[in-house]
């Protein structure tokens, strides 16, 4: 039986690689990043919740290894907004 193709709901293709500060630290708690772009959120009803940085300490859920979470905060001028 054939395997069903994947889905690929964005494509990032044109954007730059992320980063993968854990590779070199995988106990960094704080970093600083850019945001490279937004996308709405397919799956949440369009929200444009997903952040594209230019690196992250995040790992990702991968080989059954559970993913990291966290949070933003996204400093612009002399305000900061966490999420």
């Amino acid at each position: 039986m054939a395997k069903k193709p994947e889905t690929i709901l964005y494509n990032t293709l044109h954007l730059p690689e992320t980063k993968n500060l854990y590779f070199d630290d995988s106990h960094l708690f704080d970093f600083e990043a850019e945001i490279v772009d937004v996308f709405q959120n397919v799956l949440e009803e369009n929200k444009r919740n997903l952040l594209i940085l230019n690196q992250s300490a995040f790992y990702p859920t991968s080989g059954g290894q559970a993913n990291d979470t966290g949070s933003v905060t996204i400093t612009t001028g002399d305000t900061a907004e966490e999420y």
